[in-house]
């Protein structure tokens, strides 16, 4: 049986469903793939206690803090527990820039700090981190509510994880398993990402500069090479890739997970 599913999520879904009945070396070489552009070394050397159980959640809502494309919960050997949250984003035009997604970021925040409204501010790639890195402070200071940013949709500026039980019982699993070291991941459709690329215009915002060494980014094509590296555990992923590619070739979609020509 073969299950083709379109754009990020079907990838990110195929992806991590193979991985959990592939060898269990397969995560730890995913989260080799990470990308730390403002740390001295660019890669963290992630050891996976492999004895104890990964959790990944897919699509999981955090209330008024957004949800969350991908987060992955496990222990490391070295660090202790450890979460990483992931926001994946497609080349929906002929090219998508990481710089663009920024400069969009702060105008959205700057025109919400006015009252006025900011179209596709809570979509936006850095906001959505944002929103994460916020979430974990908010679960550090056991407060009910946290101030944050004005928002289109009201709020005034308070986000809480609301009363909805299904968001609540993963808020509870995050503080059992400990909030100390969070990283936030960007997979981005960028061609290329290495230490010599100038990310010196992401300086964030005033209460968001002590997470830069936590951001990390992954492109999809790095992803692509670590499936067809491993294609024996991730034949329908590739699968979904081809598919993706197709579709992306053709006149009536947009959305690529990697630029147009490729």
């Amino acid at each position: 049986m073969k299950i083709l599913s379109y754009s990020e999520r079907g990838i990110v879904n195929s992806l991590f469903y193979e991985m959990k009945f592939g060898k269990a070396h397969l995560f730890q070489e995913f989260l080799k793939l990470i990308f730390f552009p403002f740390r001295e070394t660019e890669k963290i050397d992630f050891n996976v206690n492999l004895e104890n159980d990964i959790t990944i959640f897919i699509e999981q809502s955090f209330s008024d803090f957004g949800d969350a494309d991908i987060v992955l919960l496990f222990k490391d050997n070295t660090i202790g527990n450890t979460i990483i949250f992931i926001e994946a984003k497609v080349c929906a035009e002929n090219e998508w820039l990481l710089s663009k997604s920024y400069e969009d970021f702060v105008f959205g925040v700057n025109q919400i700090k006015k009252g006025e409204k900011a179209e596709g501010h809570s979509s936006n790639l850095f906001t959505q981190l944002y929103h994460k890195y916020h979430l974990i402070k908010f679960l550090n200071s056991n407060d009910e509510e946290v101030l944050l940013e004005l928002s289109p949709k009201g709020l005034n500026g308070k986000r809480s994880i609301g009363k909805n039980e299904t968001v609540r019982e993963a808020i509870e699993i995050f503080k059992n398993h400990g909030t100390d070291n969070c990283f936030y991941v960007a997979l981005i459709p960028e061609k290329e990402m290495n230490h010599s690329t100038d990310l010196s215009y992401i300086h964030y915002v005033e209460d968001w500069s002590d997470a830069k060494n936590k951001f990390g980014i992954i492109t999809w094509r790095d992803v692509h090479e670590y499936v067809k590296n491993n294609i024996k555990y991730f034949t329908n992923t590739e699968a979904v890739f081809s598919h993706n590619q197709s579709l992306g070739n053709q006149k009536r979609t947009k959305n690529q997970i990697y630029y147009p020509e490729n």
